[in-house]
């Protein structure tokens, strides 16, 4: 049965592959994606596996990374070797006219025609889905939403679905009729009595799990986005909301440790929208990518919506600067027509904000670059890259597909190596404040490292089957994150000793995604498409 195949070059994009080939397991089942196909074995004939494997696929997903197209081997650009895997995959897929869908990752784009080998010139023609760093979770639901034509899960009685002999169809019905009869059986003698009491596990109240009850009867009345006028002085500062933090960890608040939930929002502008900041009155600010529409919500309701520019950040008075428009927590502002007024973009936050020096990983080598563009050090590996995180300070933390962990310095000392205990190359690397390590493994549970000695390992409910969402820290050293195991899905905290402090139930079959916290100490969370607020 057909299912999506995922092609990537592993010097490219390893990393995106891994979390890539996570979220759409998550959401079609492991037996429908597939990846990895080039470890075949001696003796195959690679070209003939690797058509198999893609005319058992119904649809072919091409990761591009910014090294996808020049990426160099040892006789020159491997897109120009016949043998290479990644030209052998696409070639095979375009000509078997399985559909191919090209995503860019890394801020790549869609190579022109006339760079491409022959086989492969009609990639450029096709439309492509772009996964932003920033928003990768959202931009992977759209990604979904185009896959779902082509995957279909297996049918309940799949027997029916290919030729069966019918006298094997009795067989297979009487005994399947039997074992029916015997589970009600043994169902019925463990009925308990009247008076006794039932201990079995029971669904949470909706009102009590983030998502809260179903509301998909009465659907809610979107935002009215109104259009923004010409100004020539700055909104005023709003003093409750001055202060905005932005989405992730942050150092400068104790994060809930008996939290409640104290409201929750849908957002109506659109799915393709990522937190940009959160106020100290609670304001949480969005961006919807698709729509370029900026939303505010506050007290658990759209406050307002204005078409705008992309983001570029807050300044000290708590302003939100998107090109020439500013806007306080009140959505009052416009665009700013006098330049004496606008800021010096240097001086803005924004989450996605960009460092003095670059870095990246690339041929099995680890490298910083200054503003220039200029190669100012690298680090080899024992193989072609894997994840790697810069935080904003700190050491920057890599990997190899050897399953090898390195810890590096800003000026590129290699302060510890370690084999890691993941057992496939997909997992994430989050680096606390204090240079801990925790490593998020695919179902697994987490285990964290300090100075590469083990420190911890969490399994929620004692089992390690879980997908995890992206973890964020607070000033004490606590850790909030989603989980997903098969039947559970949740928002959790652990102490920075691994150990649970409290668990909230998503109430839906969407992972809750931790966002960041405001100054008051709130967590807010994405879920099924709204913001929720958690106080202390």
């Amino acid at each position: 049965m057909g299912g999506v195949f995922i092609s990537y070059r592993r010097d490219d994009t390893a990393g995106y592959a891994g979390r890539l080939y996570d979220a759409l397991s998550a959401h079609f089942g492991r037996d429908l994606v597939f990846i990895d196909v080039d470890s075949i074995r001696a003796g195959e004939n690679f070209v003939d596996v690797i058509d198999g494997w893609i005319a058992s696929s119904s649809v072919v997903i091409v990761l591009i990374g910014k090294a996808w197209l020049n990426s160099a081997g040892p006789h020159g650009r491997r897109l120009d070797d016949p043998h290479d895997f990644v030209r052998l995959e696409v070639a095979s897929a375009l000509q078997q006219k399985i559909p191919v869908i090209p995503v860019l990752v890394g801020g790549a784009k869609m190579p022109p025609p006339d760079d491409l080998p022959a086989p492969l010139a009609p990639l450029a023609q096709i439309n492509a889905i772009e996964i932003f760093d920033q928003l990768f979770r959202d931009s992977v639901r759209h990604l979904i939403d185009a896959l779902r034509p082509f995957v279909h899960t297996k049918p309940l009685f799949w027997l029916w679905s290919r030729p069966v002999q019918s006298r094997l169809r009795l067989w297979i019905l009487a005994i399947a009729l039997l074992a029916a009869l015997g589970v009600a059986g043994i169902i019925w003698s463990l009925k308990p009595s009247p008076d006794h009491d039932d201990t079995q596990d029971v669904a949470p109240d909706p009102s009590t799990t983030l998502a809260g009850p179903d509301e998909s009867g009465s659907p809610h009345t979107p935002v009215k986005v109104t259009t923004p006028s010409d100004v020539t002085e700055l909104p005023p500062v709003v003093e409750a909301s001055r202060n905005v933090m932005l989405p992730g960890s942050s150092s400068q608040v104790t994060g809930p440790v008996k939290p409640r939930i104290l409201w929750r929002a849908n957002v109506t502008v659109g799915d393709d929208w990522n937190v940009i900041g959160i106020a100290s009155d609670g304001t949480v600010y969005l961006y919807d990518v698709e729509h370029r529409v900026l939303d505010a919500i506050r007290d658990g309701k759209e406050q307002w919506a204005h078409p705008s520019p992309s983001p570029l950040g807050f300044d000290a008075e708590g302003r939100l600067w998107l090109g020439d428009y500013s806007f306080n927590s009140r959505g009052e502002g416009g665009r700013v027509t006098k330049r004496s007024l606008l800021p010096d973009r240097a001086t803005l936050r924004l989450a996605a904000a960009s460092q003095q020096s670059r870095y990246g990983c690339s041929e099995g080598k680890v490298y910083a670059m200054d503003s220039r563009s200029k190669k100012i050090w690298s680090v080899d590996l024992d193989g072609n890259c894997g994840p790697i995180v810069v935080p904003q300070t700190g050491n920057i933390y890599a990997s190899s597909d050897a399953r090898t962990l390195y810890a590096i310095t800003r000026d590129g000392k290699v302060l510890w190596t370690v084999k890691q205990a993941c057992n496939s190359n997909f997992f994430d690397l989050y680096p606390s404040s204090n240079d801990d390590l925790i490593v998020a493994c695919t179902k697994q549970a987490l285990y964290s490292l300090r100075e590469g000695k083990p420190l911890w390992t969490a399994a929620p409910g004692g089992s390690g089957d879980w997908y995890w969402s992206k973890i964020i820290f607070d000033g004490s050293g606590s850790i909030y994150l989603g989980g997903q195991s098969p039947s559970v899905f949740q928002l959790m905290a652990l102490d920075k000793s691994g150990r649970q402090i409290w668990k909230f139930s998503a109430g839906t079959i969407d992972m809750p995604k931790p966002v960041g916290f405001d100054t008051q100490g709130r967590l807010y969370v994405s879920v099924s498409e709204r913001i929720v607020s958690l106080s202390q």
